[in-house]
């Protein structure tokens, strides 16, 4: 599959959906290049963040001087060149910098799967494609793994399995029940981890039925469950955008278990769909200091909340939702605060 490009004089601005991020002023980085050569691995988040304050708001100042189907495609080889108009500033890719050099329309074709992420997409594809949560933490609630056939005690690819409950279907992932969420306030249930684990097929119907593992990520125990295959693919294209003001989440849960998080850590927040919270969101991450005592007035003083970072929701349930640190600039940890609005 490619993607013709007509090469031009015209310059298409790809306006952000949410237009009060255009309208803002949008700064530079002091120390910002003036061009960059578009390099294979980049994505489009870490090429704006050499330029500007707020790298999340490259869409509203982003331009191309070729007229190409989707302006948010750019490729290794790719000059992008910070710009100063009467408009402000703007990201241009493939600068025309010789206005009186004749151009003749040509199409270059370039296979789409070469084309730059905007975040780095390697950081979150597992959890894009199988990662999920669900309302209870009892496996005997879902359809589950019973045991494997033959001497297997634990279970992978190619091996057969007998399975409980199954419903109606051909083809089922495996997941193992993970840790509770709840709300870091409230503490009230969110639901549960799920963590893939394996893919199956049926071989056999009735209760117990007969699958067999078609892949396995770890080994697959008695007891892990199993939800049918969801065929729905995500695409990571991602719009960025502030989450609305009112949202305020706190960090729940870090995948991998790192007690300290920074950049491209994939984090749970405890906030999803019914709290407004979609993919594409940007919040901003506060740490709370703990209170200070001031020996001066005899009382303990309240500290304001710092900045410590920026996170990207990827994936958004009903009352979660998954997210990636994009920048750190302090340790973050369990229970600091993302927070909306476009500050």
């Amino acid at each position: 599959m490619t993607i013709k490009k007509l090469v031009g004089l015209l310059t298409i601005t790809f306006l952000a959906s949410h237009l009060a991020i255009a309208e803002e002023a949008v700064e530079a980085k002091p120390d910002s290049p003036q061009q960059y050569v578009v390099q294979a691995g980049d994505s489009l988040w870490k090429i704006a963040d050499m330029f500007l304050e707020n790298p999340w708001r490259w869409p509203g100042i982003w331009q191309n001087n070729r007229q190409i189907e989707n302006p948010h495609l750019i490729y290794p080889g790719d000059v992008i060149a910070l710009v100063q108009t009467e408009d402000g500033i703007r990201l241009v890719v493939n600068p025309v910098t010789d206005f009186n050099k004749n151009l003749s329309p040509t199409v270059v074709s370039e296979p789409i799967d070469q084309s730059i992420p905007l975040i780095p997409l390697n950081e979150i594809a597992q959890f894009l494609e199988n990662s999920t949560v669900v309302d209870s933490g009892n496996s005997a609630d879902y359809p589950y793994i019973l045991s494997g056939i033959g001497e297997h005690v634990i279970s992978g690819a190619g091996d057969q399995v007998y399975a409980r409950k199954l419903p109606e279907g051909d083809d089922f992932d495996v997941f193992r029940l993970g840790s509770p969420y709840a709300d870091a306030v409230t503490d009230e249930a969110l639901g549960h981890a799920a963590l893939y684990i394996g893919s199956s097929s049926l071989v056999k119907g009735g209760d117990p039925a007969k699958l067999l593992i078609t892949h396995s990520k770890r080994e697959i125990l008695p007891g892990d469950v199993i939800l049918p295959r969801d065929k729905n693919v995500i695409e990571p294209n991602f719009n960025p955008r502030p989450a609305d003001d009112d949202v305020v989440a706190h960090i729940i849960d870090v995948v991998d278990g790192v007690s300290q998080i920074g950049q491209y850590n994939v984090v749970v927040i405890d906030r999803g769909m019914t709290n407004g919270v979609k993919p594409g969101h940007v919040l901003r991450v506060f740490k709370s200091p703990p209170d200070l005592y001031d020996p001066a007035a005899a009382e303990w003083v309240n500290l304001p909340d710092e900045r410590a970072g920026t996170l990207l929701v990827f994936k958004s349930f009903d009352r979660v939702s998954f997210g990636l640190i994009m920048s750190s600039t302090a340790a973050i940890t369990i229970k600091d605060k993302a927070i909306g609005g476009a500050g």
